[in-house]
């Protein structure tokens, strides 16, 4: 009941276009949640593996939209840049003191060997959001 899968619209040809609908879909997808998790984010590009700036696009479309954003940088590529970012400058993305939470999110910044091994993590984080 909580939890709402939609691929992104991939037949679009045109590249502006395709650009401007998905555009629209992450500002239409982000205005759902009141807590974005943002997992890896990266991507395929000639052969070679890169930094996904839809994600971080996504990223800064839940700050726009005042969702609370939750980079999991453990999983590296583009959350980690913004795990980092978002564990330099706490109190900007967080309101008030609140140690518990950063230590969460400090602890989603570590590389775990499973995926798995994030979820109590994520979920003490969420909790600490919602209190």
């Amino acid at each position: 009941d909580f939890l709402d899968v939609r691929p992104f619209p991939r037949g679009i040809a045109d590249a502006k276009r395709r650009a401007e609908v998905w555009d629209a879909y992450r500002k239409d997808l982000l205005s759902l949640p009141g807590i974005a998790i943002f997992l890896f984010g990266n991507k395929a590009v000639d052969g070679k593996i890169l930094l996904a700036d839809g994600l971080k696009k996504e990223f800064d479309i839940s700050l726009e939209q005042n969702v609370l954003t939750l980079p999991v940088g453990g999983t590296g590529s583009m959350a980690k840049k913004l795990g980092e970012e978002v564990v330099a400058n706490f109190d900007v993305y967080f309101k008030g003191p609140d140690a518990l939470l950063k230590d969460a999110l400090i602890a989603l910044q570590r590389p775990r060997e499973k995926l798995n091994d994030y979820l109590s993590e994520i979920l003490t984080t969420v909790k600490a959001l919602a209190d």
